[in-house]
This record gives C-alpha cells, structure tokens and sequence, in this order.
C-alpha cells in the first residue's frame, strides 16, 4: 500500500469515528472495509486454518502484530510460539463459521473509539 493510500485511509477512518449516524457514515464505513477487506480475509483464513506462514524463519510483521494483540503484553515469542499461539486462535472462534469470524473481524474493525482515532493524528491505520 502506498503512503498516500494508507494517509487516505486514516483520514476517513477519523472521519467515520467522528461523524453523526447517518447514510454518508454508512457509506465511509464502507469504503474503509473495502480498504482492509484482503487483510480480513487473510486473518479469518488463519484463525481458521492456524497456519502462519514462515519465509527463511520469519514470520512476516503485520502476521505478528495480529498475533500479538491476543497474547500478554510482555509476551515475547519466538517464531515457534507464534506458530503454536496461530493454531490455538481457533479454539476463540469455536462452532463458528468462515462467514462469523469474517463478521467478528469486519465488526472490531469497525469499532472505533472517536477519542483514539483523533489523538492519532496523521499517523497510519
């Protein structure tokens, strides 16, 4: 994603989280799922699945950002337990469909405290 995508996408999610109930709201919102709808997809696809795909080692960072918003904040794992906390994430998700994980992601995503959003500035989603 280029600098000035992610910079267009950050504006409207300050927008959204700042605008009144309504259909332009709606109609942000929508724009803003569109933005993150492969990243949904991937994530939902992992928790569903518990594969973390590794290259030379690594785990890639938006991989272990995810994973790390499940774990203990002083956590500190090694590719080894990012991999064995990945095919956990389903036991969270139990006797759910593809369709509701999708849903429970697009719904936290869409979340957003105003108060957050606004201190953030311009900084990137």
């Amino acid at each position: 994603m280029s600098e000035a995508f992610l910079q267009a996408i950050t504006d409207l999610g300050i927008r959204y989280a700042t605008m009144a109930d309504g259909e332009d709201r709606e109609d942000v919102l929508l724009v803003i799922v569109r933005a993150f709808h492969a990243y949904v997809l991937k994530y939902a696809d992992r928790i569903q699945r518990g594969h973390l795909p590794v290259y030379r080692g690594h785990a890639n960072q938006d991989s272990v950002a995810f994973l790390r918003r499940f774990l203990r904040l002083a956590t500190r794992l090694p590719t080894k337990g990012l991999k064995l906390a990945c095919r956990t994430m389903h036991l969270a998700f139990s006797g759910q469909s593809y369709d509701e994980v999708y849903n429970i992601l697009v719904g936290l995503l869409i979340n957003l405290n105003p108060a957050v959003a606004t201190s953030k500035g311009s900084q990137s989603v």
